[in-house]
């Protein structure tokens, strides 16, 4: 029975787990991508909500009904398991995809983020609200439903949280202050780029490869970037320098690979 991979074509975490089945020689049917639609909230099912509570992608269930609920859990379990396995990540490789996943980091966020008006005005007329606001119709019809009751203190949480973004982006809240977070989060991000990365990455770093691609490819996403040919240049213009030349020789090499031609060719840069 092959593993089922939930994950989505937008998905910036789903696409580390495509990478690592991509790139690590899973035969055709071993693992089955099936699609949960983030914008259309089907992550908040309660179909999907029983596999797993956390509501993200990518999920991985295997044999046995075991599922794997986080990033770092799915893609250890496909690096241990291809055909030919990575080792084990050492606890340099382990330090980096725990960066990576901070908070203060998230490249989720990084899609979402305003600077200012016009950025604002940008992103309410784009992917950023359909995104926000197929979630909070999908959350108010759930947390009206009987047969979703168990999950209605989940469907609350997000519904606040989500609720305030689409707010900002429909005008009924004051922004200034989703500026200075936006702002400060940019900030954050350039640290991770331009002083973190760099005395971290490896030109080869195990398992850790598949979530900083995919990381680098959403900022590249939400930097301007369409395809292979303007990723690099795309973050370099945003951030207005260069790529630290670890960063640049590593997600260049990266972006030539059939792997990362394979999840991001016909879907695009997320």
């Amino acid at each position: 029975m092959p593993a089922t991979l939930y994950t989505f074509s937008a998905s910036v975490w789903g696409a580390a787990a495509e990478l690592a089945v991509a790139q690590l020689g899973y035969p055709a049917g071993a693992v089955e991508a099936k699609t949960t639609n983030l914008v259309e909230g089907q992550n908040f099912e309660p179909s999907f909500l029983d596999k797993n509570p956390n509501g993200t992608l990518p999920t991985l269930e295997v044999d046995g009904g075991i599922v794997y609920k986080n990033t770092t859990d799915v893609v250890k379990y496909l690096a241990s398991q291809a055909p030919t396995p990575l080792p084990a990540p050492s606890p340099e490789q382990q330090e980096l995809i725990r960066v990576i996943h901070e908070e203060q980091y998230d490249p989720n966020f990084a899609l979402l983020l305003a600077r200012n008006q016009e950025e604002l005005a940008a992103k309410a007329a784009a992917i950023p609200k359909i995104f926000v606001a197929g979630r909070q119709a999908t959350l108010n019809r759930l947390v009206a439903d009987p047969a979703a009751a168990k999950y209605a203190d989940f469907y609350k949480a997000k519904l606040e949280d989500n609720g305030f973004l689409l707010n900002i982006y429909e005008g009924t809240a004051p922004p200034e202050k989703f500026f200075e977070a936006s702002q400060a989060h940019f900030e954050k991000l350039r640290a991770l780029i331009y002083e973190i990365l760099p005395k971290q990455l490896q030109e080869e770093n195990g398992e850790a490869d598949f979530h900083v691609v995919a990381w680098l490819t959403r900022i590249a996403a939400t930097s301007g970037g369409t395809g292979s040919g303007d990723a690099v240049e795309a973050i370099e213009k945003s951030f207005e320098a260069p790529l630290p030349p670890t960063v640049k020789s590593f997600f260049t090499k990266w972006i030539a690979r059939d792997s990362w031609k394979t999840v991001y060719g016909t879907a695009g840069l997320h």
